[in-house]
Parts: structure tokens; sequence; C-alpha cells
């Protein structure tokens, strides 16, 4: 049951209004931004905020303007549909949290430019302290049970500091920006990182706009901080991909305005016989402008029947522009404009027409409309919503986006031209390639990314977050860690019990997952292990996997215990030889559906085909998790029909997709143990979506059900990985052998 009356807490160095002082007053303006229009988007369509029992969204930033002039439009401020909470930062500390730690100590590893990257005690210093005053500010406001939401680098160390005094409330961080490999980190002082990563493993779900970023996060945390990786991300944090969406429709509809339509025309009328380019960026030494430049430059050398038929609009945002190094990158692009233009321009045309100022929505809608082009080429960008923006803007489905491959939205746009955004000689060439595509193929593209744009829009981002930060807050409300004190209790349960059932996943619980799953065979030490455990005959143990009867006849076979393959399709007893499945199941259907499973393996050769007895597997271990999800919705797209005429099911694990008979499964296989069988103890323990089946099996029974990893699950408990699950079968062992030996007890005294 969900709590009513919470609060969601946006927390952010931006509010989403400015206050805008002219000669004849001050104007409240909006800031725009994609966070700033997932909100807006929630409190058009209430249905998720009403859900998860939101009746209040507050939005606490730092303003731009002074306490008395924020204080004098209070009460126009308190129309808006949030309730937005300033906080004032003195001058000078402003200037070290932001200009100093955040946008040229942080912000740089970030972006892979370690060499812009100063490192100055103070700031970090003016860095925590700005934290803390984010911190004070929530804490007025905030209360057990609600949600709070933080973005961005400006405040990594927000979660932890929320998380030592509310153990109540759901704390999810986002990310807008990349994040780095370790190396990256791994710069910054030791003090300073290890604050840093431990402040945002505070939250309950840390999100971030690709897979890579993903891994590189995970992996900066095994390698810097060691020992929080297995207690932290698997029992503490979940770690997530969110890739940010923009408002599609708002974009798509604009196309009609007549204001963009005058624009247009006026365009038209003015640039009638040149292709148009366009790039529209926010002034930044990471979105790549003069290697930008330079590509185009290169582009009319090596294709000189294109000079005089190619205008490139280049349109700069201004941004940080007093820090020293914008500066110098502001006069080294104007520089390189005025060089190409004098090189190449004529009488009558005019290579590149630069602006540098800030464009109305209108007026870059109209200039995204009339573009043959959109050049877009970031040295590294976190999403790069200009890019779907201008997707979503082509109502006519006209236009082609050249893309750099280091943004983070060449993850999802794959029909884009993709260049790399260093490589002149490419972007010149492509440049070429976008022009002369034809009018069908640039339909075929747009169409394609349009349809994803619209699917996984801005509000579907916000939505899908806090979600997933629900989820995870619920998982961690009913399931626990095991610890000590229960450990102790389990192990003194299973002493004295007299019939004991142990039920055991395999991948993912007694061995770590591989890409391979050919490579994950039990050591000689997990078979010892298990025959110790099992020459008890007081001891039934059960290996419940979704590994098929050869394996686990030929690894396990020779032990007096339980074998259950394929996800509770064929078990062979404990005593017995002989596998049982169940009568009367037909294998025909495998014919209809293997063609199509093969077409995804065939277009994807990093994936393969495994054939069971009784079900078709899918894997896709090593792919990339876009292009996984959209085989994935093809084949379920395309096998539909078959799977409820044949009933069957598709089973979604980890990394695999499996085709089988429905009516079976885990949970299934132990209900029948469990009817022929009475058990005073029972130990269940498995770490994924085909566990739970399992788990809920067991939910009626007095049973230790244990999840392994992490993710929501209805497991009682928690353990880290398979080196904990070892580590407690070595005491169960130890206590049927009358050892002293204690490994678990000593794993967790590390804790």
């Amino acid at each position: 049951m969900k709590l009513k009356n919470k609060k969601l807490i946006i927390v952010s160095n931006r509010l989403p209004i400015r206050l805008r002082e002219t000669d004849i007053g001050t104007f409240i303006e909006e800031n725009k931004g994609g966070l700033t229009s997932a909100i807006n988007k929630l409190l058009e369509d209430k249905t998720l905020i009403t859900q998860l029992g939101i009746n209040e969204i507050h939005w606490i930033g730092t303003a731009k303007c002074t306490s008395p002039v924020w204080h004098d439009n209070k009460e126009e401020i308190d129309k808006l549909p949030y309730k937005v909470k300033p906080i004032f930062i003195p001058s000078k500390l402003k200037t070290s949290f932001i200009d100093g730690f955040s946008l040229t100590t942080l912000l740089p590893l970030l972006l892979y430019f370690p060499s812009y990257a100063e490192y100055n005690q103070e700031w970090f210093d003016a860095y925590r302290a700005a934290n803390e005053l984010f911190y004070k500010k929530i804490s007025t406001v905030a209360q057990e049970g609600d949600i709070v939401w933080v973005q961005d680098y400006h405040l990594f160390l927000l979660p932890e500091m929320l998380r030592q005094d509310y153990k109540n409330i759901a704390v999810g961080l986002f990310l807008h920006t990349p994040f780095p490999s370790f190396e990256m980190i791994r710069l910054l002082p030791q003090k300073w990182r290890d604050q840093i990563l431990r402040g945002m493993l505070g939250a309950d779900l840390v999100g971030f706009q690709t897979g890579d970023y993903v891994q590189h996060f995970e992996r900066t945390v095994q390698q810097l901080l060691e020992k929080e990786y297995n207690d932290v991300i698997f029992k503490k944090t979940k770690i997530d991909k969110f890739a940010m969406g923009i408002d599609f429709e708002r974009y798509n509809t604009a196309f009609n305005l007549p204001e963009v339509k005058a624009f247009r025309d006026n365009f038209h009328e003015k640039l009638s016989t040149t292709k148009l380019i366009v790039s529209i960026d926010k002034f930044d030494y990471a979105k790549g402008v003069s290697n930008r430049l330079e590509g185009y430059a290169f582009f009319l050398e090596k294709y000189p029947e294109w000079q005089r038929h190619v205008t490139f609009i280049l349109s700069i945002t201004p941004s940080r522009h007093d820090l020293t190094k914008y500066a110098t990158l502001k006069k080294k692009v104007e520089e390189t404009v005025k060089h190409i233009n004098n090189r190449f321009g004529t009488p009558d045309w005019l290579p590149i027409i630069y602006r540098y100022d800030t464009w109305a929505f209108e007026r870059i809608v109209g200039l995204y409309s009339v573009a043959d082009i959109a050049l877009i080429t970031p040295l590294r960008d976190g999403m790069n919503l200009l890019a779907k923006e201008f997707v979503a803007t082509r109502f006519d489905k006209q236009g082609v986006l050249i893309l750099s491959d280091m943004a983070g939205a060449a993850e999802e746009l794959k029909d884009a031209v993709l260049t790399h955004p260093t490589d002149v000689e490419d972007i010149a060439n492509k440049i070429r390639y976008a022009l002369l595509m034809t009018p069908q193929e640039q339909e075929t593209r747009m169409t394609r990314m349009q349809e994803l744009i619209a699917k996984h829009n801005v509000q579907v981002w916000a939505e899908d977050f806090l979600t997933q930060l629900d989820k995870v807050k619920t998982m961690k409300s009913h399931t626990k860690p095991l610890l000590l004190d229960d450990k102790k209790k389990l192990l003194e349960d299973f002493k004295k019990a007299r019939k004991r059932l142990i039920i055991l996943d395999y991948d993912g619980t007694l061995v770590d997952f591989r890409l391979n799953p050919n490579s994950a065979k039990p050591s000689i030490e997990l078979l010892s292990l298990l025959k110790r455990l099992s020459k008890h005959r007081n001891n039934h143990i059960v290996i419940n996997s979704g590994r098929n009867a050869e394996n686990l006849e030929e690894w396990f076979g020779h032990l007096p215990i339980t074998l259950i393959a394929e996800h509770g399709l064929m078990v062979r007893p404990q005593y017995g030889h002989d596998w049982e499945m169940p009568k009367n199941l037909k294998t025909k259907w495998k014919d209809k559906i293997r063609p199509t499973i093969q077409e995804a393996v065939n277009r994807s050769s990093e994936s393969t085909l495994e054939e069971k007895t009784f079900s078709l597997v899918w894997h896709y271990e090593r792919m990339n998790i876009d292009t996984a999800r959209l085989r994935i919705n093809q084949l379920i797209k395309d096998l539909s029909s078959t799977l409820q005429y044949h009933k069957l099911e598709i089973l979604h694990s980890k990394k695999i997709v499996e085709i089988r008979p429905k009516g079976m499964d885990k949970g299934s296989a132990i209900n029948k143990l469990l009817t022929e069988n009475t058990y005073n103890f029972i130990l269940a323990m498995g770490d994924d979506l085909t566990d739970e089946n399992m788990f809920s099996a067991l939910s009626e029974e007095k049973a230790y059900t244990i999840k392994i990893g992490q993710g929501a699950t209805c497991a009682e408990y928690r353990l880290a990985g398979p080196l904990w699950t070892i580590a407690l079968l070595e005491n169960l062992a130890g206590f049927n052998e009358k050892e002293k030996d204690s490994v678990f007890f000593s794993l967790i005294s590390t804790l």
C-alpha cells in the first residue's frame, strides 16, 4: 500500500524559473530544459503522481537574484504549479562552488578533458558547504516517506547527507553528463573522490544516460572503493540507465505554427539556391565546434563543386562566457569562421553565417525545419537533446541528422549519419553523403527515429525513473541484508532440523554470471562443497537451474542431489538416474519459431541460439543493449500469434530470451517437492527473475529465501553475490562436520 500525502522534492543547481529585471519591472521566465519539460508533463498527466501518492511538488535550487527581489515577486511565484524553494548562496562561496569545483574540477573530468581540470582544496570545501546548504533547505520541507530527486554533478555529496538523517525517504540521483571511466575519477585526490562516490551511493537509485556510463560507474566503485562494491552496489543502491527524452509533441506540432511557417518561407526566399547546414549549440569546449568548422572547410576544399551551393548557419548560445577558457574558445571559433569565409566566400555567397545569441523557440524550430542537414558533433555529451529536437521538428520527415558517435544520443539514434567529431575528413565525407541522400531514404530514417523519440519522450523518462525509484524503495522496505543475527538464527535452525531442503540456482548464485555460459563450469572446490553437504541424508540439495539437462547431468550427475533443468521442465530425483518430464509435452512448435530467432541471430552476430529439450533460447550477452531491446521487441511482435496458438511463453532473464511451454516454472517444480516430502528447514537462494517463482512458492512456508545480488525481489533476505552464497554453504557444511570454522562470520565482520 502506497503512502499518501508524499512530497516529490526536485533538487537541482538551477531553478525552473528565473527573475529577469528590466527598466519596466521584473519578469518571471521559465528556464527551458528537459527536466522542466518532464515535470510539466507529469503535472499535465497526473496518473503517476497519483499512483505514487504525491500531493505536492517542491523544487529547490540556487536563486539567480537577491533575496529582496525574490520576496518582492513571491506572490506571483507562488502561483506556479510547484513550490519553488530558493537557496541564496553567498557570492564568494557560489563562485568557488560553481565556477570553481563544479565547472573547473569535476566537469572537465566527466567530459574527458583532464588537462582543463584544476584542483583546489578551497573549492572542494566550498562544494561541500554548498551541498550542506542544499541539505539544510531540504530538511525544512522533507519528511519520512517523501521522494527526493537530486540532479547532476553539482550535488554529488547530497544523497549521503540525506541518508544519514532520513532512513525512510526515497533518494534518486540522475547525472545528465557522461560518467567517465575510472581513470578520470582517480585523478581526483583520494579524499575527494571517496566522498563523491560515497555521496552518490547514498541514493537508492542512481541513473545515467547510457549503458556505458552505468558500467563506468560500477567499475569506478569497484576499483576505487573496493569494500563498498559488494556491500553498496548489491545491497543498497540500484544503478540503471535512463536515456533522457524530449517533449516530442511540442516540437513536432510546432512545424505548422504560423510564426515557424513565416520564418521558413523567409529563409526559402533568401537562400533558395543553396543547401542549408545548421548547428545550434551551447558554447562549450566539449561541443567540438572548432572540429566541426574544420570538417566543413575540408568539405569545401575536397568537393569544390559544392561551393556557392551550401551555406552553414552556426548559432552559438552564450554559456559560461565569464570563464577564461570559454572566452579563449569563443575567440578561436570566431577567427576560424572569419578565415573560412575569407578563403572560400564570394561577393554573393557567405559559406558560414555565424550568430552568437539566444534564439526563441519558434526561430529554432523554423531554422531546423528548413535545414537540409543538422550537424551535431560534440566531443562528449551525456545525451544531446538538440539532436532529438531536430528530428522531432521534421514533421515533413525530411532532412538528415549528422551526429557524433560520442554523444549519448548516438546509442539510440542509429538512423542518424554517425561521424567521429575529431575526424575532419569523415565529417566532410558525411556532409557530402547527407547532401546526396534521396528524399525516400531521408523519410525512412527520419520516420524510424521519430517513432523512437515519440515513444521514449521526456515524460516516459521521468515516469520510468520515479517508478523504478519507488520499486527500489518498496523492495528495500521488505527485503533486508542477511545480517549477523539473522545468520546466527539461520545456522541454529539448520543445526536443529531433522529434514532440510536447500534449493540453489546455479548461474549468478553458485558461480558468477559469465558472458560465455559454457565457461561457467563448477570448480573442484564447489563440487567438493556440494558433496560434503549432500552426503548427509538429513540434507536434500536441489540445483534449480535454467541450464539444460545435459549440462547438469555432466556436472552434478555423480552427486545424490535433485537436479531441475530448463526452469522446472525436467527433473532428476535425488537418488534417481532418469530424468522426469511432463507427459504429452510437444516440441514441434520449435520448427516454426526457430527461423524467427535464427533471423535475429543472423542480424546480430554477437548473439547465439541455444536449443534445449523443450525450449529455444536467444543469448545476447555481448550485444549493445539498445540493439538487443530492438531485436527483443521485434521477436515479441513476430512471435505473438504463434506463442498464443501453441500455449508458449517468453521468459526474459539475464541477457537471454527463452521461448518455452506455459505451466511449468521453478516454483511449480518446488511445489511438487513440497507435496512429496516434509521439511523443517528450507533455504532457497537465487539471483534473477526466474527465481521469483521459487520464492513465491515458498512464501507460505517457514523458509529462508535469499536474493543474490541487486534487483526487486519477493525474497526475505539479500546477499551480495556468489562469494557470499559459498561462504554460507561452507558454514552449513561445517555444522554437519562439527567444525568451528566460520567463513561466513569472518566475511560478515568486514561489513
